[in-house]
Protein backbone atom coordinates (compact mmCIF):
# COMPACT_ATOMS: atom_id res chain seq x y z
CA UNK A 1 0.00 0.00 0.00
CA UNK A 2 1.32 3.32 -1.03
CA UNK A 3 0.68 5.06 2.65
CA UNK A 4 2.31 2.02 4.34
CA UNK A 5 5.10 2.79 2.31
CA UNK A 6 5.08 6.59 2.79
CA UNK A 7 4.75 6.13 6.15
CA UNK A 8 8.00 3.56 7.09
CA UNK A 9 10.20 5.79 4.91
CA UNK A 10 8.93 9.06 7.38
CA UNK A 11 10.68 9.11 10.51
CA UNK A 12 8.06 12.43 11.09
CA UNK A 13 4.45 12.46 12.00
CA UNK A 14 2.20 15.33 11.03
CA UNK A 15 1.60 17.68 13.68
CA UNK A 16 -0.59 16.93 16.55
CA UNK A 17 -3.76 17.11 16.90
CA UNK A 18 -4.41 16.59 12.82
CA UNK A 19 -5.02 12.95 13.93
CA UNK A 20 -8.11 14.45 15.99
CA UNK A 21 -9.05 16.63 13.05
CA UNK A 22 -8.95 13.91 10.44
CA UNK A 23 -11.80 11.80 12.56
CA UNK A 24 -14.12 14.63 12.18
CA UNK A 25 -13.48 14.57 8.48
CA UNK A 26 -13.88 11.16 7.81
CA UNK A 27 -17.38 11.01 10.24
CA UNK A 28 -18.18 13.78 8.08
CA UNK A 29 -17.97 11.83 5.07
CA UNK A 30 -20.53 9.01 6.29
CA UNK A 31 -21.63 6.79 3.64
CA UNK A 32 -18.86 4.85 2.71
CA UNK A 33 -17.99 2.57 4.95
CA UNK A 34 -14.83 0.69 3.70
CA UNK A 35 -13.39 4.02 2.95
CA UNK A 36 -13.61 4.53 6.40
CA UNK A 37 -12.38 1.77 7.79
CA UNK A 38 -8.78 1.94 5.59
CA UNK A 39 -8.61 5.62 6.50
CA UNK A 40 -9.60 4.88 10.47
CA UNK A 41 -6.49 2.67 10.40
CA UNK A 42 -4.43 4.99 8.84
CA UNK A 43 -5.29 7.19 11.77
CA UNK A 44 -4.28 4.19 14.13
CA UNK A 45 -1.07 3.99 12.21
CA UNK A 46 -0.33 8.24 12.32
CA UNK A 47 -1.13 7.65 15.97
CA UNK A 48 1.37 5.84 16.81
CA UNK A 49 4.35 8.12 14.88
CA UNK A 50 2.62 11.32 16.60
CA UNK A 51 5.40 10.97 19.33
CA UNK A 52 7.86 12.45 16.89
CA UNK A 53 5.63 15.48 15.58
CA UNK A 54 7.93 17.97 13.15
CA UNK A 55 11.03 15.61 13.89
CA UNK A 56 11.41 16.26 9.27
CA UNK A 57 11.46 19.52 9.36
CA UNK A 58 12.90 19.76 13.13
CA UNK A 59 16.53 17.61 11.51
CA UNK A 60 16.24 19.97 8.46
CA UNK A 61 16.32 16.59 6.27
CA UNK A 62 15.28 17.53 2.76
CA UNK A 63 14.33 13.87 2.49
CA UNK A 64 12.02 13.28 5.32
CA UNK A 65 10.98 16.51 4.77
CA UNK A 66 9.31 15.70 1.34
CA UNK A 67 8.71 12.46 2.85
CA UNK A 68 5.67 13.82 5.27
CA UNK A 69 5.27 16.13 2.26
CA UNK A 70 3.83 12.98 0.10
CA UNK A 71 1.84 11.87 3.19
CA UNK A 72 -0.25 14.99 2.59
CA UNK A 73 -0.53 14.86 -0.94
CA UNK A 74 -1.24 11.15 -0.67
CA UNK A 75 -4.60 12.34 2.32
CA UNK A 76 -5.58 14.53 0.25
CA UNK A 77 -5.65 12.84 -2.92
CA UNK A 78 -7.66 10.10 -0.79
CA UNK A 79 -10.21 12.80 0.96
CA UNK A 80 -10.87 14.54 -2.84
CA UNK A 81 -11.71 10.59 -4.28
CA UNK A 82 -13.86 10.40 -1.18
CA UNK A 83 -15.77 13.54 -2.15
CA UNK A 84 -16.18 12.84 -5.80
CA UNK A 85 -17.83 9.32 -4.73
CA UNK A 86 -20.33 10.87 -2.34
CA UNK A 87 -20.93 13.89 -4.70
CA UNK A 88 -19.37 16.90 -1.98
CA UNK A 89 -17.04 18.34 -4.49
CA UNK A 90 -16.74 22.23 -3.62
CA UNK A 91 -18.52 22.00 -0.11
CA UNK A 92 -16.92 23.51 2.93
CA UNK A 93 -14.84 21.02 4.47
CA UNK A 94 -14.43 20.39 8.64
CA UNK A 95 -10.94 20.10 8.22
CA UNK A 96 -8.94 22.73 6.08
CA UNK A 97 -7.00 21.56 2.69
CA UNK A 98 -3.08 21.14 3.81
CA UNK A 99 -1.03 23.79 3.84
CA UNK A 100 2.82 23.57 2.90
CA UNK A 101 5.22 24.21 3.50
CA UNK A 102 4.87 23.14 6.91
CA UNK A 103 5.43 24.85 10.65
CA UNK A 104 7.73 23.62 13.26
CA UNK A 105 5.69 21.57 15.72
CA UNK A 106 7.17 21.15 19.11
CA UNK A 107 10.74 22.32 18.05
CA UNK A 108 13.60 24.39 19.86
CA UNK A 109 14.36 27.95 18.15
CA UNK A 110 17.11 29.37 17.80
CA UNK A 111 16.63 33.50 17.12
CA UNK A 112 15.02 35.56 19.65
CA UNK A 113 15.71 34.78 23.24
CA UNK A 114 12.97 35.01 25.81
CA UNK A 115 15.10 37.82 27.90
CA UNK A 116 16.26 40.59 25.96
CA UNK A 117 19.58 41.69 26.68
CA UNK A 118 17.88 45.73 27.70
CA UNK A 119 16.56 43.09 31.16
CA UNK A 120 20.06 42.61 32.27
CA UNK A 121 21.19 43.55 35.74
CA UNK A 122 25.09 44.39 36.13
CA UNK A 123 26.15 43.18 39.66
CA UNK A 124 29.54 43.43 39.56
CA UNK A 125 31.86 45.07 36.43
CA UNK A 126 35.83 44.83 35.85
CA UNK A 127 37.72 46.29 38.80
CA UNK A 128 35.30 45.44 41.26
CA UNK A 129 37.84 44.28 44.22
CA UNK A 130 40.60 45.20 42.33
CA UNK A 131 40.41 42.22 39.59
CA UNK A 132 40.38 44.26 36.40
CA UNK A 133 40.56 41.05 34.33
CA UNK A 134 37.15 40.78 34.88
CA UNK A 135 34.78 38.67 37.62
CA UNK A 136 32.14 36.03 35.94
CA UNK A 137 30.62 32.55 35.57
CA UNK A 138 29.90 32.51 39.36
CA UNK A 139 28.55 29.62 41.32
CA UNK A 140 24.75 30.25 43.93
CA UNK A 141 23.83 28.73 46.80
CA UNK A 142 22.27 30.35 49.93
CA UNK A 143 23.14 30.28 53.30
CA UNK A 144 21.44 32.12 56.51
CA UNK A 145 19.30 33.71 54.09
CA UNK A 146 21.96 35.53 51.94
CA UNK A 147 22.74 34.38 48.19
CA UNK A 148 26.63 33.34 48.53
CA UNK A 149 28.31 33.58 45.15
CA UNK A 150 31.55 31.95 43.88
CA UNK A 151 32.83 33.97 41.56
CA UNK A 152 35.90 34.01 39.43
CA UNK A 153 38.40 36.75 39.78
CA UNK A 154 40.84 37.60 37.68
CA UNK A 155 43.77 40.08 37.69
CA UNK A 156 43.99 39.62 33.73
CA UNK A 157 41.55 39.79 31.24
CA UNK A 158 41.65 36.81 28.34
CA UNK A 159 43.52 38.64 25.52
CA UNK A 160 46.19 39.38 28.18
CA UNK A 161 46.38 36.52 29.53
CA UNK A 162 46.58 34.72 26.05
CA UNK A 163 49.25 36.98 24.72
CA UNK A 164 51.62 36.26 27.98
CA UNK A 165 51.11 32.56 29.14
CA UNK A 166 52.89 33.74 32.09
CA UNK A 167 49.67 35.55 33.64
CA UNK A 168 47.30 32.13 33.42
CA UNK A 169 47.85 30.71 36.46
CA UNK A 170 48.77 33.79 39.15
CA UNK A 171 45.48 35.57 37.33
CA UNK A 172 42.57 34.16 39.08
CA UNK A 173 41.34 33.10 42.41
CA UNK A 174 37.86 32.51 43.99
CA UNK A 175 36.49 35.71 45.22
CA UNK A 176 32.86 35.04 47.39
CA UNK A 177 30.52 37.52 46.99
CA UNK A 178 27.31 37.98 49.70
CA UNK A 179 23.99 39.50 48.44
CA UNK A 180 20.55 40.40 50.19
CA UNK A 181 17.39 38.44 48.38
CA UNK A 182 17.93 41.45 46.67
CA UNK A 183 21.25 41.21 45.05
CA UNK A 184 22.51 44.49 46.84
CA UNK A 185 26.10 43.25 48.09
CA UNK A 186 26.72 42.69 51.51
CA UNK A 187 30.59 41.41 51.57
CA UNK A 188 33.35 39.84 49.59
CA UNK A 189 36.51 38.52 50.31
CA UNK A 190 38.98 35.82 48.61
CA UNK A 191 39.26 32.12 49.37
CA UNK A 192 42.48 30.74 50.34
CA UNK A 193 43.35 27.18 48.53
CA UNK A 194 44.18 24.04 50.74
CA UNK A 195 45.22 20.60 49.71
CA UNK A 196 45.90 21.16 45.86
CA UNK A 197 47.87 18.35 44.44
CA UNK A 198 50.39 20.72 42.14
CA UNK A 199 52.51 23.42 43.08
CA UNK A 200 51.23 27.00 42.87
CA UNK A 201 52.19 28.40 39.23
CA UNK A 202 50.90 25.08 37.92
CA UNK A 203 47.56 25.15 37.29
CA UNK A 204 44.21 27.28 37.88
CA UNK A 205 40.76 26.98 38.78
CA UNK A 206 37.72 28.30 36.76
CA UNK A 207 33.93 28.59 36.46
CA UNK A 208 32.46 27.29 40.05
CA UNK A 209 28.94 25.42 40.55
CA UNK A 210 27.65 24.81 43.79
CA UNK A 211 25.71 21.91 45.16
CA UNK A 212 25.13 20.82 49.16
CA UNK A 213 26.20 17.50 50.40
CA UNK A 214 25.52 16.71 54.24
CA UNK A 215 25.10 20.29 55.14
CA UNK A 216 28.84 21.95 53.17
CA UNK A 217 29.13 23.29 50.19
CA UNK A 218 30.89 21.95 47.53
CA UNK A 219 31.90 23.12 44.04
CA UNK A 220 32.52 21.40 40.91
CA UNK A 221 35.08 23.00 38.91
CA UNK A 222 37.85 23.39 36.09
CA UNK A 223 41.41 22.61 36.78
CA UNK A 224 43.65 24.09 34.08
CA UNK A 225 46.73 22.38 33.89
CA UNK A 226 49.53 24.86 32.94
CA UNK A 227 52.75 22.58 31.81
CA UNK A 228 56.25 24.09 31.73
CA UNK A 229 59.03 23.21 30.05
CA UNK A 230 62.66 25.15 30.42
CA UNK A 231 61.49 28.05 27.98
CA UNK A 232 57.97 28.81 30.20
CA UNK A 233 54.63 27.81 29.74
CA UNK A 234 53.85 25.71 26.88
CA UNK A 235 50.19 26.22 25.06
CA UNK A 236 48.71 22.50 25.00
CA UNK A 237 46.65 22.38 28.40
CA UNK A 238 44.26 19.99 29.98
CA UNK A 239 41.26 20.55 32.01
CA UNK A 240 40.66 18.25 34.67
CA UNK A 241 36.86 17.78 36.07
CA UNK A 242 37.40 18.49 39.86
CA UNK A 243 35.28 18.69 43.19
CA UNK A 244 36.27 21.06 46.06
CA UNK A 245 34.35 21.94 49.21
CA UNK A 246 34.08 25.54 50.43
CA UNK A 247 34.09 26.43 54.17
CA UNK A 248 32.78 29.92 54.80
CA UNK A 249 33.73 30.58 58.21
CA UNK A 250 37.54 30.02 57.77
CA UNK A 251 37.38 31.81 53.87
CA UNK A 252 39.30 28.57 52.31
CA UNK A 253 38.18 26.39 49.04
CA UNK A 254 40.07 22.63 49.90
CA UNK A 255 40.21 20.19 47.05
CA UNK A 256 38.86 16.81 47.31
CA UNK A 257 39.39 15.04 44.49
CA UNK A 258 39.21 14.10 40.97
CA UNK A 259 35.97 12.42 40.01
CA UNK A 260 36.81 8.65 38.33
CA UNK A 261 34.40 7.64 35.66
CA UNK A 262 33.77 4.28 34.16
CA UNK A 263 34.24 5.19 30.67
CA UNK A 264 37.58 7.50 28.83
CA UNK A 265 37.58 11.08 29.20
CA UNK A 266 39.73 13.49 26.95
CA UNK A 267 42.28 15.91 27.98
CA UNK A 268 39.71 18.91 28.35
CA UNK A 269 37.18 18.12 30.12
CA UNK A 270 34.21 20.61 30.90
CA UNK A 271 30.57 21.06 31.97
CA UNK A 272 30.06 18.18 34.21
CA UNK A 273 27.15 19.25 36.77
CA UNK A 274 26.11 17.50 39.76
CA UNK A 275 22.74 16.34 41.98
CA UNK A 276 22.80 15.48 45.31
CA UNK A 277 19.48 13.65 46.61
CA UNK A 278 18.20 10.68 49.12
CA UNK A 279 19.37 8.18 46.05
CA UNK A 280 22.48 9.59 46.76
CA UNK A 281 25.02 12.29 44.54
CA UNK A 282 24.71 11.76 40.31
CA UNK A 283 27.13 13.08 37.65
CA UNK A 284 25.10 14.75 34.76
CA UNK A 285 27.91 13.71 32.02
CA UNK A 286 27.04 14.41 28.41
CA UNK A 287 23.52 15.91 27.44
CA UNK A 288 23.54 15.53 23.54
CA UNK A 289 24.88 13.80 21.21
CA UNK A 290 24.02 10.80 23.81
CA UNK A 291 22.59 11.80 27.28
CA UNK A 292 24.84 10.26 30.17
CA UNK A 293 23.73 10.14 33.72
CA UNK A 294 26.34 8.49 36.37
CA UNK A 295 26.07 7.66 40.00
CA UNK A 296 28.78 7.75 42.72
CA UNK A 297 29.47 4.21 44.01
CA UNK A 298 32.33 5.24 46.34
CA UNK A 299 32.91 8.25 48.55
CA UNK A 300 36.56 7.78 49.49
CA UNK A 301 37.85 7.02 45.44
CA UNK A 302 34.64 9.41 44.10
CA UNK A 303 34.02 6.66 41.45
CA UNK A 304 30.89 7.11 39.56
CA UNK A 305 29.20 4.77 37.55
CA UNK A 306 26.95 4.86 34.58
CA UNK A 307 23.52 4.25 35.11
CA UNK A 308 21.96 6.16 32.16
CA UNK A 309 23.26 6.45 28.25
CA UNK A 310 20.72 7.00 25.73
CA UNK A 311 20.31 8.91 22.75
CA UNK A 312 17.74 12.04 23.73
CA UNK A 313 17.54 13.97 20.19
CA UNK A 314 16.69 17.64 20.74
CA UNK A 315 13.75 18.51 17.96
CA UNK A 316 14.56 21.27 16.25
CA UNK A 317 18.37 21.46 17.37
CA UNK A 318 20.78 22.52 14.81
CA UNK A 319 23.92 21.65 16.74
CA UNK A 320 25.64 18.55 17.30
CA UNK A 321 26.71 19.16 20.77
CA UNK A 322 24.97 20.73 24.22
CA UNK A 323 26.63 20.90 26.88
CA UNK A 324 25.49 21.71 30.75
CA UNK A 325 25.14 24.95 31.89
CA UNK A 326 23.86 24.78 35.99
CA UNK A 327 23.66 22.30 38.43
CA UNK A 328 20.08 21.14 38.77
CA UNK A 329 17.67 22.56 41.25
CA UNK A 330 14.16 22.39 42.60
CA UNK A 331 11.55 23.30 40.13
CA UNK A 332 8.46 21.34 41.73
CA UNK A 333 7.40 17.93 43.19
CA UNK A 334 8.27 16.39 39.97
CA UNK A 335 11.30 18.13 38.45
CA UNK A 336 14.80 19.66 38.68
CA UNK A 337 15.51 22.27 36.50
CA UNK A 338 18.87 23.12 34.57
CA UNK A 339 20.37 24.76 31.95
CA UNK A 340 22.12 23.89 28.96
CA UNK A 341 24.12 26.18 26.55
CA UNK A 342 25.42 25.60 22.91
CA UNK A 343 28.12 27.40 20.87
CA UNK A 344 26.78 28.55 17.21
CA UNK A 345 29.60 28.51 15.09
CA UNK A 346 27.88 30.33 12.35
CA UNK A 347 27.81 33.55 14.30
CA UNK A 348 31.03 33.56 15.90
CA UNK A 349 30.32 31.04 18.33
CA UNK A 350 27.28 33.01 20.23
CA UNK A 351 26.11 31.07 23.08
CA UNK A 352 22.14 29.70 23.68
CA UNK A 353 20.83 29.13 26.37
CA UNK A 354 18.07 26.71 27.33
CA UNK A 355 16.42 25.59 30.32
CA UNK A 356 14.95 22.06 30.61
CA UNK A 357 13.34 19.71 33.04
CA UNK A 358 14.51 16.48 34.55
CA UNK A 359 12.11 14.26 36.23
CA UNK A 360 12.77 13.64 39.61
CA UNK A 361 13.05 9.60 39.96
CA UNK A 362 14.34 8.74 36.30
CA UNK A 363 16.71 12.03 36.25
CA UNK A 364 15.74 11.38 32.34
CA UNK A 365 14.67 15.24 30.68
CA UNK A 366 11.71 15.11 29.83
CA UNK A 367 11.40 19.35 28.55
CA UNK A 368 13.18 22.00 27.03
CA UNK A 369 12.32 25.62 26.62
CA UNK A 370 11.29 26.37 23.13
CA UNK A 371 13.45 29.47 23.07
CA UNK A 372 16.71 29.81 24.24
CA UNK A 373 16.12 31.67 27.62
CA UNK A 374 19.24 34.15 26.84
CA UNK A 375 21.26 34.81 23.74
CA UNK A 376 24.82 36.37 23.23
CA UNK A 377 25.91 38.39 20.56
CA UNK A 378 25.80 41.62 21.86
CA UNK A 379 27.16 40.82 26.04
CA UNK A 380 29.17 43.79 27.40
CA UNK A 381 33.20 42.60 27.78
CA UNK A 382 35.69 40.81 25.80
CA UNK A 383 33.93 38.23 24.23
CA UNK A 384 29.96 39.85 23.10
CA UNK A 385 29.23 36.67 22.18
CA UNK A 386 29.57 34.62 25.64
CA UNK A 387 26.59 34.57 28.16
CA UNK A 388 26.81 31.91 30.52
CA UNK A 389 24.34 30.88 33.03
CA UNK A 390 25.74 28.91 36.44
CA UNK A 391 23.77 29.83 38.98
CA UNK A 392 19.77 29.70 39.61
CA UNK A 393 17.50 30.59 42.68
CA UNK A 394 13.26 30.31 42.93
CA UNK A 395 12.19 33.49 44.53
CA UNK A 396 9.00 32.76 44.75
CA UNK A 397 6.71 33.22 41.65
CA UNK A 398 10.11 33.87 39.45
CA UNK A 399 13.12 32.68 38.98
CA UNK A 400 16.83 34.53 39.30
CA UNK A 401 19.52 33.59 36.76
CA UNK A 402 22.99 34.53 37.40
CA UNK A 403 25.97 34.36 34.59
CA UNK A 404 29.14 35.71 33.28
CA UNK A 405 28.77 38.14 30.62
CA UNK A 406 31.49 38.58 27.77
CA UNK A 407 33.75 36.66 30.37
CA UNK A 408 34.02 39.82 32.31
CA UNK A 409 30.88 41.36 33.95
CA UNK A 410 28.53 39.26 37.09
CA UNK A 411 25.00 40.05 35.58
CA UNK A 412 21.51 38.54 36.58
CA UNK A 413 18.02 38.38 35.35
CA UNK A 414 14.59 37.74 36.74
CA UNK A 415 12.29 35.38 34.58
CA UNK A 416 8.78 34.73 35.57
CA UNK A 417 7.59 31.13 36.70
CA UNK A 418 4.64 30.92 34.48
CA UNK A 419 6.70 32.67 31.70
CA UNK A 420 8.71 29.42 32.40
CA UNK A 421 6.27 27.17 32.54
CA UNK A 422 4.52 28.19 29.62
CA UNK A 423 8.31 27.45 27.33
CA UNK A 424 8.54 23.89 27.51
CA UNK A 425 7.91 21.34 25.24
CA UNK A 426 8.44 17.91 25.73
CA UNK A 427 10.98 15.94 24.64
Amino acid sequence: MVMERLLHLASAALPKGFRNRLKKAFRYLVGYEQELGEQEQLIRRLARYSHQVGRAQSYKDERLTDDVVCIADAIEKRLASIEARLGLEGRERPLPSMIRPFTRFDAVEHNTPMIPDTEYRTLVEPGFGGYWGGLYNPGLAVRNGRIILAARAEDHDEHERNADLTKMANSVRPLIIECDQDMKILDSYPLTLKNYPFDDGLFRLEDYRIFEMDGEMYVNHGLVLLPRDLKGYRGSFGVLQTLSRIDLTARTMEFVGFPRTDRMVSPVEKNWVYLKNAAGLFLFYLFSPGYVVKKLVSRETLEFKTIIDQNIPVPGCEFEYVSYSTNPVPYDDRHQLLFVHVRRETENKHYYQWAVLIDNVSLMPVKISRVPILKGGTARGVFPRCIYITGVLRQGARWLLVFGEGDSYISYVHVGHDALERSFISL
